[in-house]
């Protein structure tokens, strides 16, 4: 898919990245998120079976538990760790995306699938295009011509300062293949907000008066 257009004015710069400051640098910002995550995670949510078959239930389950061992694309964390890697970066960019890879039989996998947790720089606020397809790119979330989400374009690797992302390597990957985890608060609205965005600056006059408190005594 091929898409003409000249971009627009780049957007307000995210909030992001300022609260994966905070939350990296603040003490309370981090047990906050923390707390947080653990309180919606936990442990995991584990399916179970309902089949009537106990056989079935039994062989579906430990399927499952295979799975939940191979379901991370970058080999780091099982599924439950990605449950909690996905809500943490939610709550600390504003949104966040997991991509379904799906595999091939030789890959050897007890499933042919498995997840990608992205942080929302692979799909770059800045892109906005419109297309000679009628579709329209906003955000570098793409709608169809009925206003409906039909793709997001991602880069093919995490950008490290997004006015350097050369706009070319974008691809489009369909929405079903797609979660994109983010709380839409507003009518329309396309990407997320970070939790901490209300709350940056007090924290931040916080940490400060508690410098200047050790420092004079």
């Amino acid at each position: 898919m091929v898409q003409k257009g000249t971009r627009s004015t780049p957007r307000t710069k995210p909030f992001g990245p300022t609260s994966r400051a905070a939350v990296r640098n603040d003490g309370y910002a981090k047990n906050a998120i923390d707390r947080l995550v653990s309180e919606l995670i936990g442990t995991g949510l584990k399916p179970l079976s309902q089949a009537d078959d106990p056989q079935f239930r039994k062989d579906i389950q430990a399927l499952w538990l295979r799975w939940t061992d191979e379901s991370d694309a970058d080999g780091l964390l099982d599924f439950y760790g990605q449950q909690a890697q996905a809500t943490r970066c939610w709550l600390e960019a504003g949104e966040s995306f997991t991509r379904m890879r799906p595999r091939l039989p030789e890959d050897g996998l007890s499933v042919p699938l498995q997840l990608q947790v992205l942080e929302p720089e692979y799909c770059p606020h800045t892109y906005t295009l419109t297309g000679q397809n009628g579709n329209f790119i906003r955000a570098g979330v793409e709608f169809n011509a009925i206003g409906r989400r039909s793709a997001y374009w991602f880069a093919p690797s995490r950008p490290g300062d997004p006015n350097d992302l050369i706009q070319a390597d974008l691809r489009p990957v369909p929405v079903d293949a797609v979660i994109h985890l983010f709380d839409p608060l507003r009518p329309g609205q396309i990407r997320g907000v970070p939790l901490l965005t209300q709350a940056l600056i007090k924290l931040h006059d916080l940490d400060t008066f508690d410098d200047a408190t050790l420092l004079r005594q």
